[in-house]
């Protein structure tokens, strides 16, 4: 069990309680059962939030999985969070920012290969069945290299079933979608990360959702829809200082779809389920931490977004289909797209922890934006103090 009692001062100053109940059992040395629940009265402010409402509470059932693992293989079935990647700041294929997943997942590793894949329903959209399928493959070529290639596939369909053909995770499901004339939303994903000095990491995400490769008919105008993630982390920075900057770029309409087949959008409960910022934008964030002792440690962040109009809730415009564009015109645009919101944002503040079950955070933060809400010149900023406690408390039950 754990509580957390959040209290923001802003041009509306309100108090947000969060509970969640969680609980794990084991039948046998490699076999265990896990449940847990969460509630949070911040889901009233969150315009995507479609769950149930109950005395200013709403929640969902976020953990409830059976697992069974060995040293080098990993089963799991039921609900949990996925997350591949290196980001800090979200990521670009698969992200725990997307609700949990009713998944049936596995993963198999040695001492210089793995591999894991999973197959997920989804919520309905537009009256259409959602699944989900994905699988990673990462080698260790040397010591301290890691590099992995990825692909998924999103389809769907009024009375559509379990596809096995599109969730075969050692098909190539490119071809499955060419050879076997299979509608999906697809998408290929490469990522690494190099320690070095024992003290520094390099990585980075990179990711394929449409790539025009013709140049014959005016749809193959349609821009590359691409992101991309670096970064580089640090530890002993100076004076035993943590720290880590990275940059992110997502493309305009990147993980959506045309309008023909709109439950392929890369969303899961309303929420996007890669990187938290969703498409079209640059994303810039520096962050520094330091434990001045056993308890105490202090942060630094600051971040800096430019967020195009494109969304991937919204319409996916063609442009470049517009009658005074040609093969000889061309067509490009700007990233981000159409009237850019920037936003500067900068935080500081105190974690304290009594010990693992009691943690505490106190703190500020800063933020301005100019071209407020994608209009020309408008201008909004604010600032706002914060503090948060988090009890865990947790009773192991021997049968």
């Amino acid at each position: 069990f754990y509580a957390g009692l959040r209290d923001e001062y802003l041009s509306n100053a309100r108090n947000y309680v969060s509970i969640g109940l969680s609980g794990s059992l084991n039948l046998a040395r490699n076999l265990s059962l896990k449940y847990g629940a969460y509630v949070d009265q911040r889901f009233i402010d969150d315009p995507y939030y479609d769950g149930y409402e109950w005395r200013g509470f709403q929640g969902y059932q976020e953990q409830m999985y059976i697992n069974w693992n060995r040293s080098n293989i990993d089963l799991k079935f039921g609900r949990d969070y996925i997350k591949w990647g290196y980001g800090h700041t979200g990521n670009l294929f698969i992200s725990d920012n997307s609700r949990p997943f009713d998944q049936l997942s596995f993963k198999v590793k040695s001492r210089y290969i793995s591999f894991q894949a999973f197959i997920a329903q989804l919520d309905k959209m537009y009256n259409a069945n959602r699944y989900l399928n994905a699988s990673r493959f990462e080698i260790k070529p040397v010591s301290n290299l890691y590099i992995g290639l990825g692909q998924s596939s999103l389809y769907g369909g009024e009375n559509q079933s379990l596809d096995f053909t599109m969730s075969n995770p050692l098909a190539f499901y490119s071809f499955t979608q060419d050879n076997d004339r299979k509608a999906m939303n697809m998408m290929l994903y490469a990522d690494f990360a190099w320690y070095f000095r024992n003290k520094y990491k390099l990585y980075g995400e990179f990711l394929v959702d449409d790539f025009q490769i013709d140049h014959e008919v005016k749809s193959d105008l349609e821009p590359n829809e691409l992101a991309f993630l670096f970064g580089i982390q640090a530890v002993d920075l100076f004076f035993d200082t943590y720290g880590w900057l990275e940059f992110v770029q997502v493309r305009n309409r990147t993980y959506n779809v045309p309008d023909a087949r709109p439950f392929e959008k890369f969303l899961h409960k309303n929420m996007p389920i890669a990187h938290p910022h969703g498409t079209d934008f640059q994303l810039f964030q520096i962050h520094l931490d330091r434990w001045m002792n056993s308890h105490f440690r202090l942060d630094l962040d600051y971040y800096l977004l430019r967020q195009g109009e494109g969304t991937i809730r919204g319409e996916f415009t063609e442009p470049w289909m517009a009658d005074d564009v040609t093969m000889e015109t061309d067509y490009t645009e700007k990233i981000p797209y159409g009237i850019v919101e920037t936003t500067n944002n900068i935080s500081a503040g105190i974690h304290y922890e009594l010990n693992s079950r009691i943690q505490a955070d106190l703190g500020c933060q800063y933020y301005s934006v100019n071209n407020y809400t994608h209009i020309e010149s408008e201008s909004h900023s604010d600032f706002a103090v914060f503090f948060r406690l988090m009890i865990d408390y947790a009773k192991i039950f021997r049968f």
